[in-house]
C-alpha cells in the first residue's frame, strides 16, 4: 500500500476485498500509527484475522493507539459460515479492545449473533460506553446514561 504512511481513514466496507490481512500487514509495518478510522463493515474475516488487527496495534505505545478512534464493523460476514459476528468473536478480541482507549465510536450493527449472551457484550459496553452504567436483568442487558448528551 503505497499511501500507508500517510493513511488516515480507510473505508473498504462491503467491497471484494477478500481479507483484512493485507491491509493489517501494510498498516502495522509502518513505524508509527495514523489512522484514525476503520470501516470493515460485511467483509468476510476470521476471528484469528481481527485479532491479527487489533493486537498489535493494542501493543503499540499509549500515544499511537490513541489515534485510533472510529470502527464499523456492521453485518460482519465471519469466515466460519455464520453470517454475522457473534458473542465469541468478540469475547475473543476484547483483551486487545480494551486497550484502544482512544476508541470513542464504535458500530456493531447488524450482527445479530452478538447479544446472544450477557458476556461479553456487557463487558464491551461497559468499556466503550465510559458514561454509562450497565446492569444486568434477567435475559436483558440494559444501560442506564448518566449524561443526556450521550
Amino acid at each position: 500500500m503505497l499511501c500507508a504512511p500517510t493513511l488516515t481513514s480507510l473505508d473498504i466496507a462491503s467491497t471484494q476485498v477478500k481479507s483484512l490481512d493485507l491491509v493489517s500487514r501494510s498498516l502495522h509495518l509502518l513505524p508509527s500509527w495514523r489512522l484514525t478510522k476503520l470501516v470493515i463493515s460485511g467483509l468476510p474475516v476470521s476471528t484469528r484475522t481481527l485479532v491479527g488487527f487489533f493486537r498489535p496495534l493494542a501493543e503499540r505505545p499509549a500515544e499511537e493507539r490513541r489515534v485510533f478512534r472510529k470502527l464499523k464493523m456492521a453485518k460482519m460476514g465471519m469466515k466460519d459460515g455464520s453470517k454475522e459476528l457473534g458473542d465469541a468473536e468478540l469475547k475473543v478480541m476484547m483483551p486487545w479492545l480494551r486497550k484502544l482507549d482512544g476508541m470513542d465510536s464504535v458500530s456493531l450493527a447488524d450482527n445479530k449473533r452478538l447479544g446472544t449472551y450477557l458476556e461479553p457484550l456487557g463487558p464491551f459496553v461497559e468499556v466503550f460506553a465510559r458514561r454509562c452504567t450497565v446492569s444486568y436483568p434477567p435475559h436483558t442487558l440494559a444501560a442506564s446514561c448518566r449524561n443526556e448528551h450521550i
